[in-house]
């Protein structure tokens, strides 16, 4: 989606610096965990 992505010449394995979506970023997950069990909607962010 126009955003370099890096491979790791050891392991082959790729990944991105940059994200289109951000549900996409590292750590977005662990914060929606979060906010569900402190009762706020995800659309509060």
């Amino acid at each position: 989606a126009g955003h370099q992505r890096y491979l790791c010449s050891h392991c082959r394995k790729t990944w991105q610096l940059q994200f289109t979506y951000t549900a996409s970023q590292p750590g977005t997950h662990q914060k929606i965990i979060d906010m569900a069990m402190n009762g706020v909607g995800c659309r509060a962010t």
